[in-house]
């Protein structure tokens, strides 16, 4: 039971399983009115994503217009085929949002998703990807291990846009950190 019309409430719940080369993750969340719970430094900086997008408060107002609450579930998956390759991805899913009304927030971009493989060879890591939320991007990453605790990394991705006759964006980052 709400005590007054400024309360807002919220469930996250998730579960994992480890079962030998497989990892499994999956998740609810439950945001009976808005507010942001989470920082956007403890996201995994996958703004790819619904439900870090919805906790993070990034681009709140382009990706879910009026939507005031949501339900929201997501699963992540990695399997290890060898001791230098894996497979992942993820699936996000908008169960449901509403206003302050309750009533229905429609048109919005309902699923995102990431398909990917890493590989490893000594200190470098090899990662590529295509993932989608709306718009779309393939990319690839490379991180080499310099010292202890210091990586070096070039990430290259080609967003493909879901509006008809605009053209695709490359994008760029290198880092060491």
């Amino acid at each position: 039971n709400k005590v007054d019309d400024n309360e807002k409430n919220a469930i996250f719940a998730t579960a994992s399983y480890t079962l030998d080369a497989l990892t499994a993750k999956a998740g609810l969340l439950v945001q009976d009115g808005y507010f942001k719970s989470i920082s956007a430094d403890d996201v995994d900086n996958e703004d790819w994503r619904i439900n870090e997008a919805w906790r993070a408060d990034k681009d709140f107002e382009k990706r879910f217009s009026n939507a005031d609450k949501a339900t929201i579930l997501f699963a992540d998956l990695s399997y290890d085929l060898t001791d230098a390759l894996s497979v992942n991805g993820y699936l996000d899913y908008l169960i449901s949002a509403k206003d302050e009304s309750d009533n229905e927030v429609k048109d919005l971009d309902e699923i995102s998703y990431k398909v990917g493989v890493a590989y490893t060879i000594d200190a470098l890591k090899l990662e590529g990807w295509y993932r989608a939320y709306g718009d779309s991007q393939v990319g690839g990453k490379a991180t080499y291990g310099l010292a202890d605790g210091v990586d070096a990394s070039f990430e290259v991705g080609y967003k493909m846009f879901e509006k008809e006759g605009k053209d695709g964006e490359v994008s760029y980052t290198a880092k060491i950190v």
